[in-house]
């Protein structure tokens, strides 16, 4: 076969469009590089947004909530719908408004507090209860006075709520009821009655508290 003449025409060919190749071969990159410069979207996250206006104070009910996907999600936004059935909001809410933990009734602490209730940060002698208190528990606050008959203890709030528990972060309430190994006691916090509140508050600075576990 004459296999010369063929190619000799192909040649011939392949230089006629050698422009609209390079063209082809020139928008190929072009398109290559658009793609690699081009940054991947940006991945979301479903968060929880009010389904309508919502006033401070009031239950979250399902109606009031919607999950969306968002990106960048919020810090702290909520990612469910029922994790926040039954919260309040401490503002009035429009709708579309991502849910946050700053937003949320009793978001400072592990448990609402009891209407009429006051809080108080009570630092505690002894270092072993903080491994053993709950947000939820019930705690008799007691503390030792000494008078003509000798040392007694006295209680101070009966059935008193945990609602928070931490190390203490106060420098000067741990150097003061540090515990016998050295290491600083944790610091709870209850809710009161607002006359047990104002007896804790009195005795809080006279001497180490105890909490005593009650049913």
């Amino acid at each position: 076969m004459p296999t010369a003449p063929l190619l000799l025409t192909l040649r011939i060919a392949a230089w006629r469009v050698r422009h609209a190749l390079r063209a082809v071969a020139l928008a190929l990159l072009v398109l290559i590089g658009v793609q690699v410069a081009v940054p991947a979207p940006p991945s979301t996250s479903a968060v929880v947004v009010t389904a309508r206006s919502v006033r401070a104070g009031s239950p979250l009910t399902q109606a009031d909530l919607r999950t969306v996907d968002l990106a960048p999600a919020p810090e702290g936004a909520a990612r469910t719908v029922d994790e926040l059935l039954g919260r309040t909001l401490v503002v009035d809410a429009p709708s579309g408004l991502p849910v946050v933990d700053d937003l949320l009734a009793g978001a400072r602490f592990d448990l609402d507090p009891p209407p009429g209730t006051v809080l108080l940060p009570l630092p505690l002698g002894d270092a072993g209860l903080g491994a053993v208190l709950r947000p939820g528990d019930r705690v008799d606050v007691v503390t030792t006075v000494t008078d003509e008959a000798g040392p007694r203890t006295e209680v101070l709030a009966e059935r008193a709520l945990v609602v928070d528990v931490r190390e203490s972060e106060d420098a000067a309430l741990a150097g003061t009821f540090a515990t016998s190994t050295g290491t600083s006691a944790p610091q709870i916090t209850v809710a009161v009655e607002p006359e047990a509140g104002r007896r804790l508050a009195a005795g809080a600075g006279q001497a180490p508290l105890g909490a005593v576990l009650v049913p």
